[in-house]
């Protein structure tokens, strides 16, 4: 994996570590540690969110009688029908055709629409959506992109070594323009940030770049060690075990 020569003494930054590791491992020894660095992409992104709530019953009044009546009533018509000042109820009937609830035909009649019948089962009316900028992590190292709420800060570590100077990272990374909605959906989920939550009724309904990558540098500590006669390479960030390789 890297050159023999790479790898010959333990850092000084890592002899905490490394005696950590071998008081919780006695069995363990590790024979060379060292720092270095290698890039990762950072990509702003903005995400639309939608988070549908309880209808109230003025709602549930309306949502029923466009359901229900037949033939369909006019605005007029469900104002009277509901004993209500029609200008209010206008209000009311607008918001559910701005989120594609209800519709009103060419006969001022109004119907409920698909989606908005399956809402209505549900018990949910859909809000505006809401706009989030997260930042997407493309982390050659790992194989895998993360999302995250803040940017992670810049880290320029000019001194170490280079990791892709001694291990191919360029075919690791992922493309994010291939990202399809539905793997997009996903990669919040595992990334544990609370913006797609199909089972509570919150979805992320989009995804845009908006802006170019940025290049970031992450440390790591590459460690020889031996248990018994079996050689291995483990990496580190900190504490948490990156990658191990024989």
């Amino acid at each position: 994996m890297l050159i023999n020569s790479e790898l010959t003494a333990i850092d000084f930054s890592l002899r905490e570590l490394v005696q950590k590791i071998e008081m919780e491992n006695p069995t363990l020894s590790v024979l060379a540690a060292r720092q270095f660095r290698y890039q990762v992409t950072q990509t702003p992104i903005k995400i639309s969110i939608s988070k549908p709530r309880k209808y109230n019953i003025l709602e549930e009044f309306i949502l029923r009688a466009a359901l229900e009546l037949k033939p369909p009533p006019t605005e007029g018509e469900l104002a009277d029908v509901l004993g209500l000042d029609p200008i209010f109820l206008r209000s009311t009937i607008n918001t559910f055709k701005d989120v594609e609830i209800l519709e009103v035909n060419t006969q001022d009649k109004i119907i409920i629409t698909p989606q908005g019948r399956k809402f209505y089962q549900q018990g949910f009316i859909p809000q505006p959506p809401e706009i989030q900028e997260i930042y997407l992590v493309n982390d050659p190292l790992v194989g895998k992109m993360t999302c995250h709420i803040s940017p992670l800060n810049q880290k320029i570590e000019s001194e170490l070594p280079n990791l892709a100077d001694f291990v191919n990272l360029e075919n690791k990374l992922i493309d994010v323009t291939s990202l399809t909605l539905e793997s997009f959906q996903q990669l919040i989920q595992e990334s544990n940030l609370g913006f797609h939550l199909p089972e509570e009724g919150k979805v992320v309904t989009s995804f845009q770049v908006i802006a170019p990558e940025e290049i970031l540098w992450e440390v790591v500590a590459v460690l020889v060690t031996r248990l018994d006669d079996e050689i291995k390479i483990q990496i580190r960030r900190g504490n948490e075990m990156v990658n191990s390789d024989q």
